[in-house]
């Protein structure tokens, strides 16, 4: 379940608004065991989550899309750019 916010009701330019991913959604879209996860992000190699509440964590849907179109992804044998 995503959970957005309209920035306080307030139009600002260019973010109307910023939604946060629960981790089930941010583990679907990478792919990768909870365990894989946390090291990533602890080794600095996925973006930080936030608190949202006492016992609510998400990741900023932005950081996140951000994150997958800046990897490299290797598809039958060829990367995205094309070399082997």
């Amino acid at each position: 379940m995503s959970i957005c916010s309209e920035n306080n009701g307030l139009i600002a330019p260019g973010n109307l608004r910023e939604c946060f991913l629960r981790e089930p959604e941010v583990l679907k879209f990478v792919g990768v065991s909870k365990i894989t996860l946390r090291r990533w992000e602890y080794a600095g190699r996925f973006p930080k989550r936030y608190r949202l509440g006492p016992n609510t964590v998400g990741w900023k849907e932005s950081e996140i899309l951000n994150w997958i179109a800046g990897r490299e992804v290797a598809v039958c044998g060829f990367s995205k750019t094309g070399d082997a």
